[in-house]
């Protein structure tokens, strides 16, 4: 667990949540919900480490490129967090490394680069890429790091994916244009399955998107516009949330085709973050603005063609969402405050105390995104 001194410690004060019916039939869920730190103005990311404790990293903005990234991990209903004293600029989603630390991606506008604790100290790294570049982070079942990023140079535009051994970073496979790509406008989203495989979805320019199986690329048949997330089942089945024309959707392919399914009627206000639980059922968090009033909002199905259960968690946005192997979900979102003004950063579970172990979790969403 972190350690800092000058952590902020804030205890777990459940609030009134959101009943209904359960998808999964085992009655309705209470989603409980706490203040993780007040008036943040940060855009959160949740992960799940092995013994079943959340970790929530946020960034935030302080000079025109770069800012501060916090860490904090739930014990006992305690929130524990740390500064990281390197300034970076806008991260990946964070990930929980093979030693049960926080780590993640950042571009310095020339690299992708890693950030992680070695021996109690922060280290930062380069991944690849040369000039303006966006990445994606995504850790493997053994939790070493997988990146995707893309780059350009001389007009020519680039997809690499690399993994990290425990020594160095090793490019696994590279996909190349002639003025293919956009990248500080591209976005990607990434996961890595059961089997070591990794799945990317990737919208490097324009209406161009596609996905990518281990080394192999595909161009998408739908646009899925910039709120995209991809998930993975047990088996390496992929599926993507996204919304378009009012509407939260669902991407999945069976055999060589690919199928696209409705999940809700939505006025999007965020990113959208699917995941698979043990059982292979799909679970999305995302944010629907309908009404004028941002909501976060979560959606699970017994079946991956539906029908969807759609349940109102709370008043919020920029979402980020881990489940853990009993297939709950932790979510971590911001909720705007008055007095003082900001954003406060929050955490809400349908299980926040019990300790589980964790198998898998979905995907990362990309770095550069103005959650």
């Amino acid at each position: 667990m972190i350690r800092n001194p000058r952590a902020a410690v804030l205890l777990f004060i459940p609030l009134v949540l959101f009943t209904t019916h359960n998808a999964c039939g085992s009655g309705p869920p209470t989603f409980y919900i706490e203040t993780a730190v007040a008036v943040t103005g940060a855009a959160p990311s949740i992960a799940i480490d092995d013994f079943g404790r959340p970790w929530i990293g946020y960034w935030t903005r302080e000079t025109t490129s770069k800012g501060t990234i916090r860490f904090g991990v739930r014990t006992a209903g305690t929130w524990d967090f740390e500064t990281v004293p390197i300034q970076i600029q806008v991260p990946t989603d964070i990930i929980i490394d093979s030693f049960g630390s926080p780590a993640v991606g950042y571009s310095d506008g020339l690299t992708l680069r890693y950030l992680y604790k070695s021996g109690g100290m922060w280290t930062s790294e380069s991944i690849g890429g040369l000039g303006p570049n966006a990445g994606a982070l995504a850790a493997d079942p053994h939790g070493l790091p997988c990146a995707v990023y893309v780059w350009s140079y001389h007009y020519i535009g680039y997809i690499s994916i690399s993994y990290r051994d425990f020594a160095d970073w090793v490019q696994f496979c590279q996909h190349e244009e002639y003025d293919w790509f956009n990248p500080p406008w591209a976005r990607i989203d990434m996961v890595v399955d059961q089997n070591r495989l990794v799945h990317i979805c990737v919208n490097p320019i324009w209406d161009q998107y596609y996905y990518i199986r281990g080394c192999r690329l595909e161009t998408l048949p739908s646009n899925l516009g910039s709120n995209f997330s991809i998930a993975a089942s047990s088996i390496g089945w992929p599926m993507i949330s996204y919304t378009s024309g009012g509407k939260l959707w669902i991407i999945t392919k069976s055999a060589d085709d690919w199928i696209t399914s409705f999940v809700a009627d939505v006025e999007t206000c965020g990113y959208t973050e699917i995941a698979f639980d043990i059982h292979d059922k799909p679970h999305i968090a995302y944010c629907d603005e309908s009404g004028g009033v941002n909501k976060i909002m979560y959606a699970a199905t017994e079946s991956p063609l539906g029908p969807w259960e759609i349940f109102e968690i709370d008043e919020g946005r920029a979402v980020s969402m881990a489940l853990d192997s009993s297939g709950d979900p932790h979510i971590a979102y911001i909720t705007r405050v008055h007095n003082p003004p900001g954003w406060d950063l929050k955490y809400a579970s349908t299980s926040p105390s019990t300790p589980i172990r964790m198998k898998s979790w979905g995907g990362v969403k990309s770095l550069l995104k103005d959650k």
